[in-house]
């Protein structure tokens, strides 16, 4: 009877000695461990206190500027227009300071920031910039901002909830899935455009009268 001789798949060894198919797919020995990034969820009591002292920056920082317009707009005592100024400049700091520290950490950035706000006209850049920041990371944590502070976000928190490693997108005018995100203008926007559209008022009016 002759012999038969089978086919036989070629092995090799590796580690241990053990036979393995070199033809066959790999094979994981473990599961491969997946590591998420943090994504910067914040607790209950954090987005609270971003929230509330980013309406009293809001407040603060309009009653500021309103007290330095009626300064130079109007006929009162300037010791008396400049004490409301100063004092009205001393609260928006403060408050303007708790906001930049609700959301981030106290470090030498953080600080800069805050002692920035006291530059004239830098100050504004400053606070407009903070205030962005600030609302971004309440977006972050299922609100959206609104005409004062911000409000939960039924389907980002839902969303959220669903999936532990879920993000809002900090674009503030476009969701996740590229739908339009409506923003209300806050305080300080609608008191920004105002004051714009008075200046130009203004200086249209000056002008004019030469003529």
């Amino acid at each position: 009877m002759p012999n038969v001789v089978k086919n036989q798949i070629p092995t090799a060894e590796i580690d241990g000695g053990k036979p393995v198919n070199p033809f066959g797919a790999p094979v994981a020995t473990e599961a491969p461990t997946e590591i998420f990034g943090d994504i910067g969820r914040a607790t209950k009591a954090e987005i609270a206190r971003t929230n509330s002292n980013m309406v009293a920056t809001d407040i603060a920082f309009v009653a500021m500027y309103s007290a330095l317009i009626a300064s130079l707009v109007t006929n009162v005592n300037p010791g008396v227009t400049s004490t409301i100024f100063a004092i009205a400049a001393m609260v928006a700091w403060f408050c303007f300071g708790r906001m930049v520290l609700s959301c981030n950490k106290l470090n030498a950035s953080s600080m800069m920031i805050i002692l920035a706000f006291a530059v004239p006209i830098l100050g504004f850049f400053i606070f407009l910039a903070a205030k962005k920041q600030a609302s971004r990371f309440l977006i972050w944590n299922g609100h959206r901002p609104g005409f004062l502070g911000a409000e939960p976000a039924p389907s980002e928190i839902r969303l959220m909830n669903s999936d532990p490693n879920y993000r809002p997108v900090a674009m503030f005018y476009f969701y996740r899935d590229g739908s339009k995100r409506r923003i209300p203008w806050s305080l300080s926007d609608w008191f920004i455009a105002l004051a714009t559209a008075l200046g130009i008022g203004a200086i249209v009016t000056v002008v004019a009268s030469f003529y």
